[in-house]
């Protein structure tokens, strides 16, 4: 891992591990969930959405249930994600397989439209929290 943040008096990792680790410039891809452009970190900047593009939050597991047949992946419960939408369309944000944003269907993309951010919190089972704001 390539450290991007460095908190003065505290491990290398430690601090990147607070701060999070960004992508920028990044662009929208696929028209469903299974062909999105997986987010590759928790803060990642789009530049480039087309109509009916979208990203997929990072995987997820609930503590405790590794093995189990919950989602795979880097969140665990409380973590966050920032998505922030510099692109020209609305960018439909896909949850991890079998998980929901927002109390939406199973596998359901939530619309971020235009010059606004998101932000997710992973709630448990699959499921985020969002607040779309400015």
């Amino acid at each position: 891992m390539t450290i991007k943040a460095w908190i003065p008096g505290q491990a290398p990792q430690e601090s990147q591990a607070q701060q999070g680790i960004p992508t920028t410039g990044a662009t929208a891809l696929g028209t469903n969930q299974a062909t999105a452009y997986a987010c590759p970190t928790d803060f990642v900047v789009f530049s480039t959405v087309a109509s009916g593009t979208g990203c997929k939050v990072l995987g997820a597991i609930d503590q405790g249930t590794v093995g189990s047949g919950a989602p795979n992946g880097p969140a665990t419960l409380t973590d966050t994600m920032t998505i922030v939408n510099h692109g020209a369309n609305a960018l439909l944000v896909y949850p991890q397989l079998g998980g929901t944003i927002q109390n939406g269907s199973v596998n359901a993309a939530l619309s971020v439209p235009a010059s606004k951010v998101c932000n997710l919190t992973y709630v448990g089972s699959g499921a985020w929290a969002a607040a779309i704001g400015n």
